[in-house]
């Protein structure tokens, strides 16, 4: 160690030759602190597996673009002179434009996102069934939420009772043939399987080939 006349004190160490070398401490460096984003400035990830609850369905709604979505509210209850809600055919058609408006929006939603739109479209018995089954089935997919839908409010009738009545539904009088081709498979949809089932789209083939043209028999599929 050196010390020299009104100096400070310098630390020395041979480097070559004998010669010393002073070294001084460096000051602390300035620490930055991490910019954490807002939360409210965050971008949904839509993939993330976050919960969606009830109570947040409306802010998801903001968040993501469902406008392309034109689907009619479903109740859950029969129209009068029906004995089928429509649930099969209602669901298909939402879970269709479910998968369009992603598609035209450039989104990808999850099962929790998906099933969050759905309770928007959903009003009476149907939206009270699933909030329950949301709650009994909390890792549900969409598909099986759809699917659990359709067959919570698919007909009371058995597949025999609603096959017969295919069997045995004439034709309107101010139907057109289409118009009575799609009422048959809307009946169709109450069976199990829906329209699916080739077996029972030849139940309303059958009934419309003896009430109309049979040479008209292609609008059935």
């Amino acid at each position: 160690m050196l010390t020299r006349p009104g100096s400070r004190t310098l630390n020395a160490s041979p480097v070559s030759q004998g010669t010393p070398r002073a070294t001084a401490t460096s000051p602390p460096a300035t620490v930055t602190p991490t910019q954490v984003p807002s939360r409210r400035s965050t971008q949904p990830n839509l993939s993330s597996s976050d919960e969606c609850t009830h109570d947040g369905v409306a802010r998801i709604a903001e968040r993501i673009d469902i406008k392309n979505i034109k689907s009619t509210v479903f109740t859950g209850a029969v129209p009068e002179g029906s004995y089928d809600s429509g649930a099969r055919e209602w669901w298909e058609q939402f879970a269709d434009q479910a998968d369009d408006a992603q598609v035209l929006a450039g989104q990808l939603w999850n099962d929790k996102v998906n099933t969050a739109t759905l309770s928007l479209f959903l009003s009476g018995s149907a939206r009270r069934w699933l909030k329950q089954h949301r709650h009994d089935h909390p890792r549900a997919t969409f598909a099986e939420t759809g699917d659990a839908l359709v067959a919570k409010f698919r007909p009371k009738l058995t597949n025999q009772e609603i096959t017969a009545r295919i069997y045995d539904e004439p034709k309107l009088p101010a139907e057109t043939y289409q118009e009575f081709a799609d009422r048959l498979l809307l009946m169709v949809g109450g069976l199990d399987g829906g329209t699916t089932n080739r077996a029972n789209a030849r139940h309303a083939l059958g009934t419309f080939v003896r009430h109309a043209w049979p040479q008209r028999k292609d609008v059935i599929f």
